[in-house]
């Protein structure tokens, strides 16, 4: 829906209550006697003023929405690319991550935890958490920009609580058993997880199919 541009909504608001006052100060002196003009035209001033002050709160809301509108979706810009680059940081680290899972291979000495190989994965996994609480942690945020009772702005959460919990998903995988004190049962269960490639798929939604909806919601939003 095509808006007035803020100078040309207050002009045609001042300009309207000055013509219908100006009409009213007309019908005055044309048709009310000399006796009576003094207490018309004082009842028509306090009348003025209250409708002026009335037109400056009206014209003040109309800035106020004209300005509110692209703050927002300023502000949505803001916060989807801070997601966007959070997965392009997760995608680099679970990269090395499926590196290593492929071309590496537990020192079969018990699988004791403390060897050079149980610290590498160790450490990429708890990456690849750290990864996963900030990311949960910027799109529990942006979610706070949505109401529940807007058509839109419902779907738009629908598909981000699906992100959440894919998100609460991948964490279970990699944070239970505890990668560092639970390392000799951690192991097998992410490595039959990467086998299976039930990773993968997870894996997609995240740092694929998320970027691009929000991407999507944005030209959206800009449009409108």
């Amino acid at each position: 829906m095509n808006r007035f541009k803020p100078i040309a909504f207050s002009f045609v608001v001042s300009l309207s209550v000055a013509f219908v006052f100006l009409m009213a100060t007309f019908a005055i002196f044309a048709f009310s006697s000399p006796d009576g003009m003094k207490d018309a035209l004082s009842t028509t001033g306090s009348y003025f003023g209250a409708v002026s002050t009335l037109a400056a709160a009206v014209i003040a809301a109309y800035l106020y929405t004209d300005w509110k509108e692209p703050h927002f979706v300023s502000k949505i810009a803001s916060e989807q690319k801070e997601i966007i680059t959070l997965t392009r940081r997760m995608k680099r680290n679970i990269d090395a991550f499926s590196l290593f899972m492929r071309t590496r291979k537990p020192f079969y000495t018990g699988l004791n935890n403390g060897d050079e190989f149980a610290l590498k994965y160790q450490t990429l996994v708890n990456t690849i958490l750290d990864d996963i609480d900030d990311l949960a942690g910027l799109i529990k945020a942006y979610e706070f920009n949505f109401k529940d009772d807007t058509p839109h702005e419902r779907e738009h959460l629908d598909r981000l609580n699906t992100s959440q919990g894919i998100l609460g998903e991948l964490h279970s995988v990699f944070a239970e058993p505890n990668p560092v004190f639970g390392y000799i049962d951690s192991y097998p269960k992410v490595k039959t997880k990467v086998e299976s490639g039930e990773l993968i798929e997870l894996y997609e939604e995240i740092l694929f199919n998320m970027p691009d909806y929000l991407s999507k919601y944005y030209s959206t939003l800009a449009r409108r």
